[in-house]
């Protein structure tokens, strides 16, 4: 399951809860705190997965086709509060693979992670 994931989330507290559940994971993560501070030629080739707070300022949804459009393997993952998000019903229907409860839980987090980068060396394999 070794792989890139990208982390976006405004709260630090929230984040070191990531940071705890992936410990003993092989993946490399990077955490930014806003969409706004990601870089401005981030390459999105490189990641698997990326996790994004749902009640932050969400992606605009040429955003999300742009990524997809670079890596076809992307699977985005949001988490948030709220178990309903009415505003984002497209987004979360096109884009998300998963939305997680916050706060995260590392056996959900890991559970999500394992299926996504299965999938991922599943496609890799057939390729």
């Amino acid at each position: 399951m070794d792989g890139n994931i990208l982390v976006i989330d405004p709260d630090e507290m929230h984040s070191q809860r990531f940071r705890r559940a992936l410990t003993n994971l092989p993946l490399i993560a990077e955490y930014y705190d806003s969409i706004e501070n990601l870089p401005s030629q981030l390459d999105i080739t490189k990641y698997q997965a990326i996790i994004i707070d749902l009640d932050d300022k969400m992606p605009a949804k040429a955003t999300l086709e742009a990524w997809r459009r670079q890596n076809s393997h992307l699977s985005i993952l949001g988490f948030s509060a709220q178990s309903f998000h009415p505003e984002l019903s497209e987004v979360i229907g096109q884009y998300l693979f998963a939305c997680l409860k916050k706060p995260i839980e590392a056996d959900e987090l890991t559970f999500f992670l394992k299926s996504i980068f299965d999938s991922f060396a599943g496609d890799d394999a057939g390729s």
